[in-house]
């Protein structure tokens, strides 16, 4: 049987602590390498169009036949000072009484086509600005006047979503 003495008591918790502090360490190492996906709205858009005898124009109010077109100007930013945050499967959300889900297309400079955004890698650290738009072409009224929200899965397959700012949206088109 180990006596415990001064000596012995001493070693013990001199090797408690040591193994918390790796513990603690380790904890919080974890923590950082989280962060997480800030998104910030600067400027959000609609456009309402029609299409008469293959033309497009503007119109003020929605009709029959009339598509939404809505931009935004989106940054977004990952917290993380060590990893890379990926977001997936990329959508508009339009809550109507069934839920609505359209393709977010993103405009690249120097090409006049659009290109779907599915997926966006962020570096640590990381902020990009980016000019999006989708169309909504089905239940006009409802779908512009209901909620619209910015969807996406983490890297962790947690779905995310965000509300998009009405109040800043503002017509375009006219």
């Amino acid at each position: 049987m180990i006596k415990l003495d001064s000596n012995n008591l001493s070693a013990i918790i001199g090797v408690c602590g040591s193994l918390f502090g790796v513990l603690l360490g380790f904890t919080l190492n974890q923590f950082l390498r989280l962060g997480k996906v800030k998104i910030f709205q600067n400027r959000i858009g609609y456009t309402l169009t029609e299409f008469d005898t293959g033309s497009a124009k503007y119109v003020e109010t929605i009709g029959k036949d009339t598509i939404v077109n809505i931009s935004m100007q989106l940054d977004f930013y990952n917290t993380s000072p060590l990893s890379t945050q990926i977001m997936r499967d990329i959508k508009l959300l339009v809550l109507t009484k069934n839920k609505s889900y359209f393709d977010i297309y993103q405009e690249i400079k120097g090409e006049k086509r659009m290109h779907v955004l599915t997926h966006l890698n962020l570096k640590p650290k990381q902020l990009i600005s980016l000019k999006l738009s989708s169309s909504i072409n089905n239940e006009m009224q409802v779908a512009f006047d209901s909620k619209w929200y910015f969807q996406f899965k983490q890297s962790n397959k947690r779905t995310r979503t965000i509300r998009l700012n009405k109040k800043l949206a503002q017509n375009n088109g006219l």
